[in-house]
């Protein structure tokens, strides 16, 4: 097991919102009550519908927003209340690789010019140093010299996604935040640039924590899963024994829309009803509750904590209270 690098402890992130003229601005809980640690050597991916979290989770620990309120450590360092010095250091050891690789780079600048730019504001390193390491990390991530005078209009979606992927490592980071990193890539392309990823990973010593909606993704990259609704995570454990054993409903339905060719790897399709409730107006109690195939009576009433079953932590009174929830039980209600 990796050392720990990130630790983060009801992690929160509420945003205030004008409704218009004479009326109460309301909050938007964008990230309401995250914890997990990330390690050396090690990927935890947090996965969900779109509005479930992870973006805004991607920010707070890329220290481009601050949390509302809980911990968040790195390398020990309480990132909460910090001087804006202590940020600055932090902030190299923290990088991110972000979805779409055609808006990531900017267009007027040559290919060794991006990937110089973060030793250029960040440390004092000669021209030729400069260019010594872009070019070694250039080489790292599979391209060619001749591609550092080339501008990024010039490649393909999978080479310009590893220049992205070179320009997050050029300052030896110890964590890397990978925002859907595969999602705008042709399938053929996807399978490199995740194998990619993983040799480097191993290489450099790296954290991963990475975002996605593809659980067929996560399945061949994560270590661990964080599954997340409506802001909060809804189960949390290592990568095969959710994929095997899934406990809360909404897990099941994500898993049960993935297709695979391994008939031992399919699960029953579960449809959800309705739409992912606002942010701004969540419902009373379990916020999945709406949408639940198995609700009682308690789920609209109070809201479930995280709790261990088994070797996952899970959110769900149907799966940690069985009893009080009747015959009624995860297995049998898909």
């Amino acid at each position: 097991m990796g050392k720990i690098v990130l630790e983060a402890e009801a992690l929160t992130r509420h945003y205030p919102i004008s409704l218009g003229p004479f009326r109460q601005p309301a909050i938007l809980k964008a990230l309401d009550g995250a914890s997990f640690t990330l390690r050396r050597r090690r990927t935890l991916a947090v996965v969900g519908e779109s509005g479930c979290g992870k973006s805004t989770l991607a920010r707070l620990v890329t220290m481009i927003e601050p949390p509302t309120s809980g911990s968040l450590r790195i390398q020990g360092t309480e990132i909460v209340g910090a001087d804006r010095q202590a940020l600055k250091n932090l902030r190299p050891k923290v990088q991110i690789v972000f979805q779409n690789p055609y808006g990531s780079l900017n267009p007027r600048q040559k290919v060794g010019a991006i990937l110089e730019e973060p030793i250029l504001v960040n440390r004092r390193v000669s021209a030729a140093e400069r260019r010594d390491q872009a070019e070694a990390m250039m080489d790292s991530v599979g391209l060619r010299p001749e591609h550092y005078e080339r501008y990024p209009h010039m490649f393909s979606g999978g080479q310009r996604q590893r220049i992205a992927i070179a320009r997050a490592l050029m300052l030896d980071p110890d964590i890397l935040v990978l925002d859907e990193p595969v999602s705008a890539l042709d399938v053929s392309i996807q399978a490199q640039v995740l194998n990619l990823l993983a040799d480097i990973q191993e290489k450099h010593d790296l954290a991963y924590l990475f975002i996605s909606h593809d659980l067929s993704v996560v399945r061949h990259i994560a270590d661990d899963m964080m599954v997340m609704y409506l802001g909060k995570p809804v189960e949390q454990g290592s990568r095969d024994e959710i994929f095997s054993n899934p406990r809360h409903p909404y897990t099941r339905a994500l898993l049960s829309a993935t297709p695979s060719v391994d008939p031992a790897k399919r699960h029953e399709r579960v449809v959800l009803k309705g739409e992912l409730p606002s942010p701004i107006n969540p419902p009373p109690g379990c916020a999945f509750e709406p949408r639940c195939p198995i609700a009682f009576d308690k789920c609209p009433r109070q809201t479930p904590r995280l709790q261990a079953d088994g070797a996952t932590m899970v959110a769900c009174f149907a799966v940690t209270d069985p009893h009080e929830a009747g015959t009624r039980n995860i297995k049998g209600a898909a």
